[in-house]
């Protein structure tokens, strides 16, 4: 997480490629999704730290155990969240 965002710089970067100032897009969190077990894990394995590949020949063994924490979590195999604040920024060349 970079709460605080990158510190590379990105911006001289999107403006040196042509890029225009971004259009930033507040969307307000707060709402409650309802979540099946493959909606947990699907978003985990597109974390940076939890790619597939970084599991080599163990990802099954840690989707495995994943699957059953969240069957010993929720008998019914649903979840509930709580959507976050997000920012989104949009660039045009």
């Amino acid at each position: 997480m970079l709460p605080q965002g990158t510190l590379s710089g990105e911006d001289d970067i999107f403006r040196a490629a042509g890029s225009q100032e971004p259009t930033r897009l507040d969307v307000a969190g707060g709402l409650v999704v309802e979540r099946s077990a493959d909606e947990v894990v699907a978003p985990v394995f597109s974390l940076s730290s939890a790619a597939p590949r970084l599991f080599g020949d163990r990802r099954g063994a840690f989707e495995r155990d994943l699957r059953g924490l969240l069957r010993e979590t929720s008998a019914t195999g649903r979840f509930s969240e709580r959507t976050r604040d997000l920012r989104l920024e949009l660039r045009r060349p």
